[in-house]
């Protein structure tokens, strides 16, 4: 019995924690999402056009940005020492190079698809003010 309980307890933890994280990244997402909605001040039918791209261009920005964050969090003990090998240091480099490269080109293909919906000069502005820093 009280192995049930405290089988239950850690399970119920461990749901609130993984929600706590999602909740975060939802959260950072939604207020960028809002920051772009904001500043392009759309009428309601682009608007309900827009959505659904900008969430597809969020999505594979950071589905670009997943493969340099785990092999950057994989070496940080050894850059925070100042251990990292030659082979580690041209490994990030060519990590990070290639993020920026595939990034560029998550740009270009969305200010296509964007252009499809509104404006170039809305598009435009799409484009930059995603890739503002929101808090």
């Amino acid at each position: 019995m009280k192995r049930n309980i405290l089988l239950l307890a850690m399970f119920i933890g461990m749901l609130t924690c993984g929600q706590s994280a999602i909740a975060q990244s939802s959260t950072k997402q939604q207020a960028q999402f809002s920051h772009v909605m904001k500043g392009l001040k759309l009428d309601k039918e682009t608007r309900d056009k827009f959505r659904p791209l900008l969430i597809k261009y969020y999505d594979e920005i950071a589905s670009v940005k997943k493969s340099h964050s785990a092999l950057k969090d994989k070496h940080q003990k050894a850059d925070d020492e100042g251990k990292l090998t030659d082979e580690q240091c041209d490994l990030l480099f060519n990590s990070k190079h290639k993020q920026e490269i595939d990034e560029l080109n998550v740009r270009k293909k969305y200010y296509e698809e964007f252009k499809k919906v509104l404006t170039v000069q809305q598009a435009y502005k799409a484009i930059r003010l995603s890739n503002d820093k929101v808090k």
